[in-house]
């Protein structure tokens, strides 16, 4: 990754966005990692729709945060984007054929400028920005050899070294968890979203389709007995996988973020008890689950510690 941008908070405001495959949310953010109120703006996208539709979205996004800061007459000085992968985070073009299929091979940094002006603007992971607004404003400050992982529809991961978040060439995550072999499939196949409900379903067949972890979660929390095993084997199946992860990466703090962090108390335990032998300094829910990408995306243009880089080989 480039050099960070070093601002003070007379240079203006950095507009953050976090490019989900459903909505792009924003937020306008000072370089003492503050988001503005009234300036958290989302606009609908469709991730399988037509490249013109994405970049309206952009465009509208982009133009409502314009008009919010001269509101409060300050100015954007740099856009931060937060996505998925396969990207290259360096050209700020898409490589992805799962999601937003249009976008393939097209450099998006155009598109933001068209709308924001002739303004710096960084790409990067969506786990980077993730571990990067936990350490600059959540539960990770002072860590520098700490994990985080997102529990949601998939199943992310990055970690950092003396404050440096490891990368890939591409400018990815420095190791992938998802992929890493468990049991009979893949981490991804046991503990992200379709996991807990596919092992759910398992004990309550009739259940049916329709349920989802927000609902396993709130039976769980009703005294649902196979509710509460999921979601606690949920918690030692995610610690067998990270154990020996973060033992080789030297992690000494680990946070959990994504929308199924929410449901830390009905599994957490059973995470923490899995990884006690690595005495590790803290494991927690993310202290800000809702803003972290956000402010990751802010903190690589704002002046603070710790340079997102890549990874060696061996990472």
């Amino acid at each position: 990754m480039k050099r960070r941008t070093v601002m003070t908070e007379q240079d203006g405001l950095i507009l953050a966005i976090d490019a989900g495959g459903t909505f792009f949310k924003s937020g306008l953010v000072s370089a003492d990692g503050k988001i503005l109120e009234h300036t958290r703006v989302s606009c609908p996208v469709d991730s399988a729709g037509q490249a013109s539709s994405v970049r309206s979205a952009y465009h509208i996004l982009i133009a409502r945060q314009l008009e919010n800061a001269r509101a409060i007459g300050r100015a954007i000085k740099a856009v931060g984007v937060d996505t998925p992968g396969p990207f290259d985070y360096q050209e700020g073009k898409s490589l992805m054929r799962h999601k937003f299929p249009a976008l393939y091979g097209i450099p998006l940094r155009p598109w933001i400028q068209e709308a924001a002006g002739d303004l710096p603007v960084r790409f990067l992971h969506d786990s980077t920005a993730f571990l990067l607004g936990e350490y600059w404003k959540g539960g990770l400050q002072g860590e520098g050899n700490a994990a985080g992982v997102m529990l949601g529809t998939g199943l992310g991961f990055a970690y950092m070294r003396n404050g440096e978040v490891q990368l890939n060439p591409q400018g990815g995550p420095g190791f992938s968890l998802y992929t890493v072999p468990y049991r009979k499939g893949a981490a991804e196949d046991y503990v992200s979203r379709r996991g807990i409900i596919s092992r759910y379903l398992e004990r309550t067949p009739m259940a049916g389709s329709g349920i989802d972890v927000a609902d396993i979660s709130r039976l769980a929390r009703e005294g649902s007995e196979p509710a509460r095993v999921t979601m606690r084997e949920t918690g030692r199946m995610l610690g067998e996988i990270l154990f020996p992860v973060l033992k080789e990466k030297g992690c000494r703090r680990l946070t959990i973020g994504g929308q199924i962090s929410k449901a830390y108390p009905l599994f957490g335990r059973d995470l923490e008890q899995t990884l006690a032998d690595l005495q590790l300094d803290g494991i927690s829910p993310a202290a800000n689950p809702d803003d972290a990408h956000l402010l990751g995306c802010a903190y690589v243009l704002a002046d603070g510690s710790g340079e997102a880089r890549e990874a060696s080989s061996g990472a």
